[in-house]
C-alpha cells in the first residue's frame, strides 16, 4: 500500500514488521526480538528508528539506493548503545 511498509522473513529468527511511513511508532519483531519501530522518508532516504527494551538501545537506519539503482546504501547510527550513556544534542 502507498504508505504501508510490510517486512517479513521465514528464517529461524523471525522478522515481522507492519508499519506506516509517516513516523508513527509500531510494534515489531526483528530477528526474533520484540521492539518498537517507526519509519519516515527524508527526501529519497527511508529512515527507520528502532527502540529495543525500555529505550535500552535506540538506533536509526537510513536506506538509500545507489545512483545506478542496483545497490542499497545503509547507514546505521547508534543513538543509545548498550552500556553507554545517552548524549543530549
Amino acid at each position: 500500500k502507498e504508505e504501508e511498509l510490510r517486512i517479513t522473513s521465514a528464517s529461524e529468527k523471525k522478522t515481522e514488521i507492519v508499519c506506516n511511513t509517516r513516523g508513527k511508532e509500531c510494534d515489531a519483531t526483528l530477528q526474533g526480538e520484540r521492539m518498537k519501530v517507526s519509519y519516515w522518508y527524508n527526501g529519497p532516504a527511508l529512515v527507520e528508528m528502532a527502540i529495543e527494551g525500555k529505550n535500552d538501545r535506540v538506533t536509526t537506519t537510513k536506506r538509500t539506493l545507489s545512483e545506478d539503482g542496483q545497490k542499497m546504501n545503509v547507514e546505521v547510527t547508534y543513538v543509545v548503545p548498550s552500556g553507554r550513556s545517552p548524549e543530549k544534542m
